[in-house]
């Protein structure tokens, strides 16, 4: 975190309190669907959370878990409860520019739960940044780089629409992470990151 962060007054310092923290499941269609070695996708549950602040900015941060505890620790569901039972009476009130002090008192609330806690701490930075006029990365430090590479995931079951696929994104400068049983099928190599 850099330590050039404008100055804050008292009485400015009060309108950094937290004073709403409010939690949604939200599902969003998937474009296709996924279909992993566990179960099949075609929705994408996602935790958005609003928080607001005494000076009325407002942040917006999300958090998923794909398949849920099928797949990992988590849930959409119970994200939502530990952000509504445990984390939200823990951080009312408090500063929202104190990102260190927020995440201990989150975890002196409720351990581990990161997916809980990370929306939270993305709607308070989204929160600040707005309160000083100011992109989040700027709050973080700095850029570091201009452009980060996605992946484009190929998990539909079907080995014909996934070439046909992989086919079509080639143009669009996709690149494969890993060796994929599809790829001695394609008519065009493709690059290895």
């Amino acid at each position: 975190m850099p330590d050039t962060l404008p100055a804050v007054s008292a009485g400015v310092q009060r309108d950094f309190a937290i004073a709403s923290i409010h939690s949604t499941i939200v599902d969003v269609p998937t474009v296709r669907q996924h279909k992993l070695s566990s179960l099949s996708v075609t929705a994408q549950s996602y935790v958005i959370v609003e928080l607001r602040l005494a000076n009325g900015a407002e942040g917006i941060g999300e958090a998923a878990t794909l398949g849920g505890p099928r797949w990992s620790e988590e849930s959409v569901e119970s994200i939502k409860a530990t952000i509504d039972t445990y984390l939200t009476p823990a951080l009312l009130g408090a500063p929202a520019n104190g990102f260190e002090a927020a995440r201990i008192r989150m975890d002196e609330a409720a351990k581990r739960n990161n997916a809980a806690k990370a929306a939270i701490e993305s709607a308070l930075f989204d929160a600040v940044g707005k309160t000083f006029g100011v992109p989040v990365v700027q709050l973080l430090g700095g850029s570091v780089r201009e452009r980060v590479p996605v992946l484009w995931t190929l998990a539909s079951g079907d080995p014909a629409q996934e070439i046909e696929e992989a086919e079509k994104r080639l143009p669009q400068a996709y690149t494969m992470r890993s060796r994929s049983r599809l790829a001695p099928r394609l008519r065009r190599p493709i690059s290895r990151a």
